[in-house]
């Protein structure tokens, strides 16, 4: 028998590749193997030695341990993207993984403590046979019934989702991206991505990925392969989405003669973009189509389709539910933060990125760590954030 690394799994090395978004032949030249030695070691054909082992561990990024660790299946639900720029199959495998480690990251964590249950009305149709305007609006109405926030404007959007058991990860990107997946029987999760100069942009992905999340969490994953079914489900979770967050009796009262800069001083109100707004107003016929168009060049002539006033001082809305999950974890002394990362097998940084945890957070001692900021405990209507179920230690 040749030698090899006992216990490895080459499901693992090929999951490693994909979330790193690289090729067997961009791999396979920098540990100096060939493409179809790393497709042998990912079908299970072959073993690599351990040297190999340890030089594609580095080339990726990874511990070694994480390629002996059983493959974890992702969960099968179906999972939506909405992105600035077009993504390649790569990128968007990249991403898909994100999320899965995302929602591993939660189940460890649970072992531990209690996160808030998850809160949310999905339509039991799925969404597949086409809803209307009507139907939309009074969906978006009724998340924000059951999650107390009434019609004023949504203070702070992950806070909320996450007070109400949607798992959020929020990362720094190049450019905008978003995904969102949920499945009958496990947590809900969001993956907001994008530059520190996009807060109020990534507020309106982030209310998008919330009407996929209710409207479409229940659609047959192989239906997203239809190219006019995929651009339906868009548009009706940008509906959602600005349904959501500009309530139609309380944003249309807010309104005199609708012009960009009587939106703008809207702005920091409902802390949208104005061309979310604008869109919002010509949905609820507040602007009739000429004066859409003639407003939505204006916009265009001021350069504020790509960054508006405003966008880069406000600040991006952070996660806070799994950085506080770790530090109740190393304050109950049930675990040490170290032993639920060499659980997960992942590279620390991802860890922390995902989690929303300081960079070198599992490199430091344990008597520096510290714990964060409490959740309040009572009910927050709008502006405040939602309610929170407090953390309870599993016996």
């Amino acid at each position: 028998m040749k030698p090899g690394t006992p216990g490895f799994v080459g499901g693992r090395l090929r999951e490693a590749r994909l979330a790193r978004g690289q090729s067997r032949t961009r791999l396979g030249l920098a540990v100096g193997l060939s493409p179809q030695a790393i497709g042998g070691y990912e079908r299970g054909a072959l073993s690599p030695k351990p040297a190999n082992m340890h030089a594609l561990a580095v080339a990726l990024g990874f511990p070694v341990a994480f390629f002996l660790l059983p493959s974890r299946r992702s969960d099968g639900g179906p999972s939506f993207v909405c992105s600035t720029v077009r993504m390649s199959q790569p990128e968007r495998q990249a991403a898909e993984l994100q999320l899965d480690w995302l929602g591993h990251i939660s189940q460890s964590l649970e072992r531990f403590v209690e996160l808030p249950a998850a809160r949310f009305l999905p339509r039991r149709d799925g969404g597949a046979g086409g809803l209307s305007l009507a139907e939309i609006e009074a969906s978006a109405g009724a998340l924000r019934e059951a999650w107390l926030l009434g019609d004023a404007p949504v203070h702070n959007v992950v806070a909320v989702a996450e007070a109400h058991g949607i798992c959020v990860a929020r990362v720094e990107a190049a450019h905008s991206r978003s995904l969102s997946r949920a499945r009958a029987g496990t947590r809900p999760l969001l993956y907001i991505a994008g530059s520190r100069a996009s807060g109020l942009p990534l507020r309106v992905d982030a209310a998008h990925q919330l009407g996929h999340l209710i409207l479409h969490s229940r659609i047959d994953r192989s239906k997203l392969a239809d190219p006019v079914l995929k651009r339906r489900l868009e548009s009706e979770a940008r509906q959602f989405g600005a349904a959501f967050l500009l309530p139609a009796e309380s944003f249309g009262a807010g309104l005199g003669t609708i012009t960009i800069d009587a939106l703008r001083a809207q702005k920091p109100k409902w802390k949208v973009p104005i061309s979310t707004m604008l869109t919002r107003a010509a949905a609820l016929e507040l602007v009739g189509a000429a004066d859409f168009r003639r407003l939505w060049r204006l916009l265009v002539r001021r350069g504020w389709r790509r960054l508006e006033p405003e966008d880069g001082v406000a600040e991006s809305e952070r996660p806070r539910l799994l950085a506080h999950a770790f530090e109740l974890v190393a304050e109950s002394g049930l675990a040490l933060p170290q032993q639920v990362l060499d659980e997960l097998g992942y590279p620390a940084e991802d860890v922390e990125r995902l989690a929303g945890l300081p960079a070198g957070y599992f490199a430091a001692e344990a008597p520096n760590v510290r714990l964060l900021p409490r959740f309040r405990t009572d009910t927050v209507r709008a502006g405040g954030g939602g309610k929170v179920v407090p953390f309870r230690q599993r016996h």
